[in-house]
């Protein structure tokens, strides 16, 4: 019984991202780039808007998204694949116009390559939806979900659109153990990027709303105007939308919040802070009436609602 159970949790543990040996993490991102850097120079569209669902289980520390994106080619030639790199497993992934050609999974990346039936015009927009699970368990710890003050953001989950530089070994032993060539000069890098306009995942801001639903007991909340609130059964719903472009630097919250209110010469603000940490509450509303009146006095009035 013993040797069965070790066994169990050793594969457990292995399959995990959180358990997983820093050789394991080299491996996988050497793999990466050797398979995958070909389609470094494909040409990358970018999101010019996304419609969120986020459903926040605390009782069982889970997380349901779906997400219904535009994309906009903003470059000056067509694009006939996209390809798409994961950090999280995905339930669905589609792409308008396009068909699946390829797909692998790693521990630690996931990728997908689309090809156009009809290739994607300069200026011209298509539908991008994705939908996946977060799930915090024993064996597969998730530090952002938790039963009470959940907090996660939109670079945990949403896939990137394009070759990931970033998840290339950086140091220059580990490179030569897997028989990566030298990183180039951080110099040589920009100036590549910028002369073939690849190479930044995302460079502009979008269209951003969310439906956030978390269990009746806690308040969701996240980026945007609070345009509708309501219940469904044991379900909270809160519907936000953000009135001007944005990067997708957004963070989704849900716990037992306290909520203290002011108004500071005529822009209403609420904190919500969790019961357990309200000893420096009055602190933060004095630091916050101090900050708003300084940034409106000496740059621009507040421009979200």
């Amino acid at each position: 019984l013993f040797i069965a159970t070790a066994g169990t949790l050793s594969l457990t543990m292995q399959q995990n991202s959180n358990f997983t040996s820093n050789d394991i993490f080299e491996q996988d991102f050497a793999n990466y780039e050797k398979r995958y850097k070909q389609y470094q120079t494909l040409s990358v569209p970018q999101f010019q808007s996304s419609t969120m669902q986020i459903d926040i289980f605390p009782d069982t520390k889970r997380v349901k998204i779906e997400a219904d994106n535009q994309l906009i080619n903003t470059g000056n030639r067509a694009i006939g694949q996209v390809f798409i790199t994961a950090k999280q497993t995905l339930n669905e992934i589609s792409l308008q116009g396009a068909t699946l050609s390829h797909q692998a999974s790693s521990s630690n990346w996931h990728v997908y390559l689309f090809e156009f039936t009809v290739p994607f015009q300069p200026n011209e927009t298509r539908r991008f939806h994705y939908s996946l699970d977060m799930q915090s368990s024993p064996f597969a710890i998730n530090k952002s979900l938790v039963a009470n003050g959940t907090y996660f953001h939109q670079g945990q989950f949403e896939p990137l659109l394009g070759y990931a530089d970033m998840m290339e070994l950086q140091d220059a032993l580990s490179r030569a153990k897997y028989d990566l060539p030298p990183k180039p000069d951080v110099r040589q890098i920009l100036s590549h990027k910028d002369n073939l306009g690849y190479g930044r995942l995302v460079n502009q801001k979008r269209q951003m709303e969310a439906v956030v639903s978390t269990h009746a007991s806690q308040t969701a909340v996240t980026s945007g105007e609070l345009i509708n609130e309501w219940q469904e059964g044991e379900r909270r719903y809160s519907h936000f939308k953000l009135a001007r472009s944005v990067y997708p630097i957004l963070g989704y919250f849900s716990a037992d919040y306290l909520i203290r209110e002011l108004d500071v010469d005529g822009l209403p603000v609420a904190v919500y802070y969790h019961r357990e940490h309200g000893r420096n509450i009055e602190e933060i509303l004095r630091a916050t009436k101090a900050t708003i009146r300084h940034m409106q006095q000496h740059f621009h009035d507040y421009p979200y609602p």
